[in-house]
């Protein structure tokens, strides 16, 4: 379907708290993709592994809270 195309998708993730234990997992399967790039938004500052289509913001809920109540 997009296999001649230049176009991806980006999904981003909210995750506030401790990223579960086998997120490395997930990390190591979702680099695989692609079409899909990644953003994480977390407060979690565990050294991953990460992907080359992942991206990692690191912030608080209530920043991002904040952020929302400035755009709406």
């Amino acid at each position: 379907m997009l296999k001649n195309s230049n176009l991806k998708l980006v999904a981003i993730i909210p995750y506030f708290g401790k990223l579960p234990n086998w997120f490395q997992l997930y990390l190591n399967s979702a680099g695989n993709s692609k079409y899909l790039d990644f953003l994480l938004l977390t407060d979690d500052k565990t050294n991953f592994d990460y992907p080359s289509n992942f991206s990692v913001q690191y912030t608080t809920f209530q920043e991002v809270v904040k952020l929302h109540k400035e755009i709406f």
